[in-house]
């Protein structure tokens, strides 16, 4: 919405398709009105969020999470707040960066990142965009459950600051203390029954 109009936005017109002769008129006008026209659905979101962001930049700069304050560990006592301490590892990421280690679990304490996909296409592949996820939000989880290859690139928006776990550290942390780890687990699974909520709002919106 921008003055109380409605913006339209079209996405993923294929060529041979029965908007391709719309698509075109289109393209050959340079004009700022209705509709606006994206090759593809993640496009159009990122461009949907820079105008949110232009309405918001009057607002303070976002804060960074303190590890207390995050809902992963939240539950754990003093003490094993002070023991999880000792094997976190702050960590700086750049715009564009990807969290690749595999052995480490993360959660965001300042910026955001997009979890994507490599789709497959008739020229090569392209990513897709399956979420956003911001400060006091985990990613690398798997990890925890046996780890593997990661099913999904992580990639930073913007400069990012993360708390980086090292899943072997937690474990043999947690050998002596397993109320560290089943507290943890429980918030995690408690983030994913979140996560999978919105997920499934958003797969329904787009049938």
């Amino acid at each position: 919405m921008r003055g109380g109009d409605t913006e339209l936005l079209l996405a993923e017109i294929a060529h041979d398709g029965p908007l391709a002769t719309l698509s075109r008129e289109l393209a050959e006008h340079e004009v700022d009105r209705l509709p606006r026209l994206f090759p593809d659905v993640d496009a159009a979101l990122e461009w949907c969020e820079d105008q949110l962001l232009v309405e918001l930049l009057h607002r303070e700069p976002e804060p960074k999470f303190s590890r207390s304050k995050l809902d992963v560990f939240s539950g754990l006592n003093a003490e094993e707040c002070h023991l999880v301490e000792t094997i976190v590892r702050p960590l700086l990421f750049n715009k564009d960066d990807e969290g690749d280690q595999a052995k480490l679990f993360f959660v965001l304490a300042r910026g955001s990142v997009s979890v994507q996909i490599r789709v497959p296409t008739q020229t090569g592949e392209k990513r897709r965009r399956l979420a956003s996820l911001g400060p006091g939000l985990t990613f690398g989880e798997m990890a925890l459950f046996g780890g593997g290859a990661r099913s999904a690139d992580v990639i930073a928006d913007e400069k990012v600051i993360c708390y980086g776990i090292a899943v072997e550290e937690l474990k043999e942390l947690t050998a002596a203390h397993p109320n560290i780890m089943v507290t943890i687990l429980s918030n995690l699974t408690r983030d994913f029954s979140e996560r999978l909520r919105h997920a499934n709002q958003a797969i329904r919106a787009l049938e």
